[in-house]
């Protein structure tokens, strides 16, 4: 008896060891991490000795070095992270879940971007705007496509108060007293100047770079609309990534901040102060911005 069950669990050992072996060997290589950019040489330069830092303590995983991926859009991403070419993507609310949609993403946890855990759009003004009523019949400035706070969270908030809101460039010549235009500006900087220089009568932004640039322009605009916060960065995972791994890499980004060498990392990375659990709170927020692309982003979706 006692020989059958040593064979037994002599047998349960090896089964887990060639587990063990497998889980290791498929992920040989290097630990990618991918964001949404136009400009890859910043991006490379700021993650870099993140995933490094990965890399150096993923070597139970056969990992030997880190690498950063860019993507000039979400549809790009998505390929990388469906080929797996990109393991983790730290991104903003819309590309991710644009990002989720294709690939089915993990979205798990929280970057503190600039040392805080969220932030709000707003839509400013010049001062003589009383409301966006006022704003039928004129151009407006967003961010860019993939821009969460320059152009999702306003866009959304126009479309659910029943506003037609239509892209300058299907109609450039044609005013439509009902409709609101928009371009996009490319920069936070570009809209506020642009709002300033009457290019445009109103433009959509982050918070934060509304306070920013107000500094040296004081009273010069005014917010017409304010959102609730919503979460600063997310960071997603390929959803085939293995479980062990996953959690080891999130157990190392969750305790970055209380290192010295981690501190010093995440300090580089844009002054990030953390990276924590998304809340409950925000995965709700997640589900029903899925819901609101589908009503109303569904050409991100084809």
């Amino acid at each position: 008896m006692y020989i059958l069950i040593y064979n037994f669990l002599s047998k349960i050992k090896y089964i887990l060891l060639y587990i063990l072996i497998i889980s290791v060997s498929s992920h040989a290589g290097n630990i990618k991490i991918g964001t949404i950019s136009i400009d890859p040489t910043t991006e490379i330069k700021r993650i870099t000795p993140l995933v490094k830092y990965l890399a150096k303590h993923l070597d139970i995983y056969n990992i030997n070095d880190g690498k950063v991926v860019i993507a000039k859009d979400a549809i790009s991403m998505a390929h990388y992270m469906k080929e797996g070419k990109v393991d983790i993507m730290i991104e903003s609310v819309f590309p991710s879940l644009l990002v989720n949609h294709f690939t089915d993403s993990k979205i798990l946890l929280r970057r503190w971007k600039k040392g805080v855990s969220q932030y709000s759009s707003v839509i400013i003004s010049k001062n003589d705007v009383e409301n966006l009523q006022q704003l039928k019949g004129s151009v407006i400035a967003f961010d860019h496509p993939y821009s969460t706070t320059g152009f999702f969270i306003p866009k959304t908030m126009f479309f659910e108060n029943g506003f037609q809101i239509i892209s300058q460039k299907k109609s450039p010549n044609k005013i439509i007293p009902e409709s609101i235009r928009y371009i996009f500006s490319n920069s936070d900087e570009n809209t506020f100047f642009w709002v300033i220089r009457d290019i445009v009568k109103a433009g959509a932004m982050d918070y934060p770079s509304y306070l920013y640039y107000s500094e040296e322009h004081p009273n010069a605009l005014k917010i017409l609309y304010k959102s609730a916060p919503i979460p600063r960065h997310i960071v997603s995972f390929r959803s085939d990534i293995s479980p062990q791994l996953l959690e080891k890499i999130i157990d190392l980004l969750t305790h970055l901040d209380q290192t010295d060498d981690g501190r010093l990392i995440l300090k580089n990375f844009q002054n990030t102060l953390k990276f924590d659990r998304l809340p409950t709170e925000c995965i709700k927020q997640m589900e029903s911005f899925k819901k609101t692309i589908q009503t109303y982003y569904r050409e991100y979706l084809k």
